[in-house]
C-alpha cells in the first residue's frame, strides 16, 4: 500500500509541476516573444506606353505659284518611354464633286529626303527617323511634294483636267520602344 501512496503522491507532484510550467510558459511567452513578423504584399507591373502626337499650326500645305508645296509638323513623345518611329505620309484631295480621293504625288521628301512609295496603301514610309525621349522638345519636320505631276489612285475616278480644291496631308506615326 506504501507503493500505492507513493506512485500517487509523484503523480499528483509531476501533474502538478506539468500545470506550472504550463501556465507560466504562457505567462513568459509574452515577454520572451518581444518580435512579431507580419508580410502582406502585391506583384504588379506597370507597362510603359508611348504617346506619339503629330501636330501642324497649318491646316493645309502651303502651295507655291511653281506647283511645290510644303507642309511643316512636329512629333512629340509625351509618354513614358523613348521611341524609334517612322512616318506614313499620305494624301488626299476634295475633288470638284468634293469626294475624298487618294493622291500620289511626285518628288516626295521629307526633311530632303525620299520616302519609299508603299502601292498598297498608296502612302510614302519614312522609316527609322530616330528617337524621340519622353517629355523632349518636339521633332520639326517638313514635308516637300510637287502638285503639278500627281496621280489619282482610284481607277474608277475620273477627272479629265486633274482639278482639285483641297489637299490633306495624312501623316501616321509608328512608334517602337527602344529598349
Amino acid at each position: 500500500m506504501r507503493k500505492k501512496q507513493r506512485s500517487s503522491i509523484i503523480f499528483r507532484v509531476a501533474l502538478i509541476l506539468f500545470c506550472l510550467v504550463l501556465f507560466s510558459s504562457h505567462l513568459s511567452s509574452g515577454i520572451l516573444a518581444k518580435y512579431k513578423i507580419e508580410g502582406t504584399g502585391s506583384n504588379t507591373a506597370k507597362v510603359a506606353q508611348p504617346d506619339i502626337t503629330v501636330a501642324s499650326a497649318q491646316s493645309a500645305p502651303t502651295i507655291a505659284a511653281d506647283g511645290s508645296a510644303t507642309y511643316t509638323f512636329t512629333v512629340t513623345n509625351s509618354g513614358e518611354t523613348a521611341v524609334s518611329y517612322s512616318l506614313l505620309v499620305s494624301f488626299e484631295t476634295g475633288t470638284l464633286s468634293s469626294d475624298d480621293v487618294d493622291l500620289a504625288f511626285s518628288n516626295v521628301k521629307l526633311d530632303g529626303v525620299s520616302g519609299t512609295y508603299d502601292s498598297s496603301s498608296y502612302a510614302f514610309v519614312f522609316a527609322d527617323l530616330g528617337a524621340l525621349e519622353p517629355d523632349a522638345d518636339p521633332a520639326s519636320h517638313t514635308l516637300t511634294f510637287d502638285t503639278n505631276d500627281f496621280v489619282i489612285t482610284d481607277s474608277s475616278i475620273t477627272n479629265s483636267n486633274n482639278s482639285y480644291k483641297t489637299i490633306k496631308v495624312l501623316i501616321t506615326a509608328k512608334a517602337v520602344q527602344i529598349d
